[in-house]
């Protein structure tokens, strides 16, 4: 282990003195235990790399036997001063039964004595005052100092463009060759861990050490404009008003920041400010996306004409004088202006186009794909960057101008999209979105959640009627594209067993809990199967119709036929019933429906779904097949449960806030008696999207889902792991 020195340990938003053992965060300092300070320097030190057990052993007792759990304790009190989840980690990974691996970079500076920064604001004005100058880093304020007065942020602004202008023009002259990003060839870095935040529109600073980007602040509900340095998670706010600010773009000098506003009534206009924000500067009236000049003397944007049409248009910002480029038919949603000034592209959500500077006729860039949110010029200019779903969730890939031809950039679990490249061509930031998945348990009345001790892609669960197992559809997508299984586990977490190599889902145990129904695709075609707990093979039950899609099932209350809804046949969509054994199955009802359920008395069947008479809850009389919707026009978040006598339901309403089990009788009036769950405080809380009850009354398990979107930075290096999935 390297000496103990006054060297100072940065990670994430992090600061860590091994000498004086404080962690800081902000203005937030913690003093760690002498044990606890030197396990994260060990882990600190190996970041990237899994740091076993014996080592660490060696390493914190050398004189000394103790037992595992002392070891077990550090990492645990460590995890706390992170705030790190040990399901969910972000810092520290457990690897079982080997050790633990320290996520982020580390980086390695001297210790002047001191916290170094008077706030996250004071680093960003630090920083970014010093953007573009090419010079050395502006040495960090003291604790105390004062911040700079805007008339010094003015002046160095002003020695910032002149050296940027120089760098700017030197590399139009001579561009240096670097290599393309490529699948294989870059190392991906986590840059922001707001992930309630919705990100969008990230662009480069001229010297690649900020990111300005568009977000949402969930308290208050509306746009605005952020920065933030590379090297840190501190975020600067740029605009805070009740409009809508997107679309940042850093000058080509970087001492100004261009951004659409979109006032209450849709009215749009190009503003600047500058990158430590304050005073507000109109560059554009009546415009949205605007894109500098490689000069930076000129803004190219797009107008909204009567009648719905869109108008690209470049404008001299020094004389106001604006010159038309061309009509657009369909709204636009990304512009950019290439590097060596020849070509202005913009996308509209289905495909890409590119139109001379000068103005003319524009002409498609590549295949026509789904959700073109935004594109990027590689520094070539011979080639853009854009996001795209041409084949499963969207990541970013290269389309050459001239051919058309397409290749992917990243493979990133969740959507990847708003690509922005820097100056060099080596560096790419992109805002990754995706769902997690999370299980709980809850009391009778919705209180006190507990999160369980799973994985987080684990989906539509089941109970089993002792209460001891959970029956799950795993959707790992280390698995592979598009694939799931499904499995057993007990409420403890350990071990899982997975039923079959095959792609399953939507698993549902027997009234008395030997066999288990789920849902399969082999062969392109959805079929039900069941599976006897006590043997290996599964039984094919169901074959679907070719493109027809099977729902969760529902067996009958003594254990001898399945209902299941079927959507998307040739014969149409509809209520299954399934008899094993049987020839063929019947048809109960017409219409699309989701989960089902089976009254205890086996008199009724429930759906949600929709049918010529309209969406909502559906209840069928099994022996008579009448059809009947009991509850129209309400969205329904799962499959609903039926209470012990099947005289009432319980149906999940997914309020953002507070979602609540209704209960309804079986006329669909509301009953007393719902139940309200706590919400989780846990980051990005999107909601709940399934629940099963415990046995007894005793209790609910549910799925929880989190929505994550946060900024990630690609660099190449040639070494790189082969996927940008975190």
């Amino acid at each position: 282990m390297p000496e103990t020195s006054r060297r100072l340990l940065r990670f994430e938003q992090f600061e860590f003195s091994p000498l004086e053992l404080w962690l800081q965060r902000g203005d937030e300092r913690t003093v760690l235990q002498p044990k606890v300070a030197q396990t994260l320097e060990i882990l600190a030190d190996r970041h990237g790399r899994l740091v076993t057990k014996e080592e660490l052993f060696d390493l914190l007792w050398p004189a000394a036997i103790v037992n595992e759990e002392a070891l077990t304790q550090l990492v645990r009190k460590l995890r706390k001063a992170l705030g790190d989840d040990p399901h969910l980690p972000r810092f520290i990974e457990t690897i079982p039964k080997r050790g633990y691996r320290f996520f982020p970079d580390v980086t390695v500076g001297s210790e002047p004595g001191g916290p170094r920064f008077e706030s996250p604001r004071e680093l960003a004005v630090n920083d970014i005052a010093s953007v573009g100058t090419g010079a050395p880093e502006t040495p960090p304020a003291r604790v105390g100092a004062r911040l700079p007065t805007r008339r010094w942020v003015l002046l160095t602004a002003a020695f910032a463009a002149v050296g940027a202008a120089a760098l700017l023009a030197a590399r139009l002259v001579r561009p240096s060759p670097t290599p393309a990003l490529a699948i294989g060839r870059y190392s991906v870095r986590h840059l922001t861990f707001s992930s309630d935040w919705k990100k969008q529109d990230p662009c480069f600073s001229p010297d690649t050490r900020f990111v300005a980007y568009a977000a949402n602040d969930p308290a208050e509900g509306q746009i605005d404009v952020f920065a933030c340095p590379i090297g840190g998670n501190a975020v600067v706010r740029l605009t805070h008003t009740p409009a809508e600010e997107f679309f940042p773009q850093y000058s080509p000098s970087g001492d100004l920041v261009a951004f659409t506003r979109a006032a209450v009534g849709g009215h749009k206009d190009i503003w600047g400010v500058s990158p430590l924000g304050g005073d507000e500067t109109l560059l554009v009236p009546d415009g949205a996306f605007g894109s500098w000049s490689p000069s930076g003397d000129e803004i190219a944007f797009v107008r909204e004409e009567p009648g719905g049409a869109w108008r690209l248009v470049r404008r001299a910002l020094a004389s106001g004088a604006e010159r038309s480029l061309c009509t657009v038919p369909a709204t636009v949603s990304s512009l950019a202006w290439s590097p060596d000034g020849r070509t202005i592209a913009f996308a509209d959500g289905r495909a890409m186009w590119r139109v001379d500077a000068g103005g003319g006729t524009p002409a498609r860039v590549g295949a026509e794909a789904r959700n073109i949110r935004a594109l990027a010029w590689e520094p070539s200019s011979r080639s853009l960057l854009c996001d795209a779903d041409w084949s499963g969730p969207s990541n970013i890939w290269r389309v050459d101008v001239e051919h058309g031809t397409a290749e992917p950039v990243t493979a990133a679990t969740g959507a990847v999209f708003s690509p922005a490249v820097s100056r060099d061509g080596r560096s790419l930031v992109y805002v990754q979105e995706f769902k997690r998945e999370q299980l709980f348990t809850a009391a009778a009345d919705g209180s006190s959640p507990r999160a369980l001790p799973l994985k987080a892609t684990l989906r539509c669960v089941d109970v089993d009627p002792g209460g001891s197992l959970l029956a799950f559809t795993d959707d790992d997508p280390a698995v592979g594209p598009a694939a799931s299984r499904v499995g057993l586990v007990p409420f403890s977490g350990q071990p899982m067993r997975y039923l079959a190599a095959r792609q399953g889902s939507c698993p549902v145990f027997s009234p008395r809990g030997d066999v288990l129904a789920f849902v399969d695709t082999k062969g392109g075609r959805d079929g039900l199967w069941t599976l006897r707990l006590d043997e290996v093979q599964p039984r094919r039950v169901l074959v679907a119709e070719p493109a027809a899609t099977l729902q969760r099932p529902a067996w009958s209350p003594d254990g001898k036929r399945l209902a299941v809804a079927a959507a998307g046949g040739r014969e149409g969509s509809g209520l299954l019933l399934v008899e094993p054994g049987a020839t063929a199955p019947q048809r109960l009802a017409a219409g699309d429906f989701g989960g089902t359920a089976w009254s205890p008395d086996g008199r009724w069947i429930a759906a949600c779904g929709s049918s010529p008479r309209g969406s909502g809850l559906y209840l069928l009389d099994a022996g008579s097949r009448a059809l009947r919707l009991i509850s129209p026009k309400r969205s329904f978040a799962a499959a609903p449960l039926w209470a012990a006598d099947s005289r009432s339901l319980l149906i999940l309403v997914n309020e953002r806030r507070r979602p609540t089990l209704v209960r309804l009788d079986l006329e669909g009036h509301e009953l007393p008696g719902a139940v309200r769950f706590e919400r989780p405080e846990v980051p990005g809380f999107w909601g709940i999207f399934d629940v099963q009850p415990l046995p007894g009354g005793s209790g609910w398990v549910f799925l929880l889902e989190r929505y994550e979107a946060d900024l990630f930075l690609l660099e190449a290096n040639g070494t790189g792991p082969g996927s940008a999935a975190r």
